[in-house]
């Protein structure tokens, strides 16, 4: 199990950090997996930086990155609703809790079934 924490780094002019912990191991830095925010990840509205949060948070959790209708549904969901400037939590069993839910359990099968078939014929990973 891995623990997701995002920390507002200052008043004015600060950023969002974010890591991950492992259940064993040594906590390390979120990845930015850029795609709408090239400034960095955000939470608590529907702005690029909650996007790029929402992606970067299940692209961790998946192994891969996810379609942009699971990363925005989780965005909606999830991460809109932190409020900005304060600190976070999430677990990967809440993120599997979530993921479990009827309407995008079908999404997420269809996503890893074409990551496992892109990497037995050498493809790239699509975003």
């Amino acid at each position: 199990m891995k623990v997701y924490r995002g920390f507002w780094e200052g008043v004015h002019g600060g950023g969002a950090a974010v890591f991950v912990q492992p259940h064993e191991g040594v906590p390390y830095s979120l990845s930015h997996q850029v795609r709408h925010s090239p400034t960095g990840l955000g939470w608590g509205d529907m702005g690029s930086g909650a996007a790029d949060l929402a992606r970067s948070i299940l692209a961790d959790h998946l192994g891969f990155i996810p379609s942009p209708t699971i990363y925005q549904e989780f965005k909606r969901q999830v991460v809109a609703n932190w409020v900005d400037g304060r600190s976070w939590g999430l677990s990967s069993d809440e993120i599997e809790r979530y993921l479990d839910s009827p309407r995008l359990q079908t999404q997420v099968t269809a996503a890893r079934e074409l990551r496992i078939w892109e990497h037995r014929w050498g493809i790239g990973e699509a975003s």
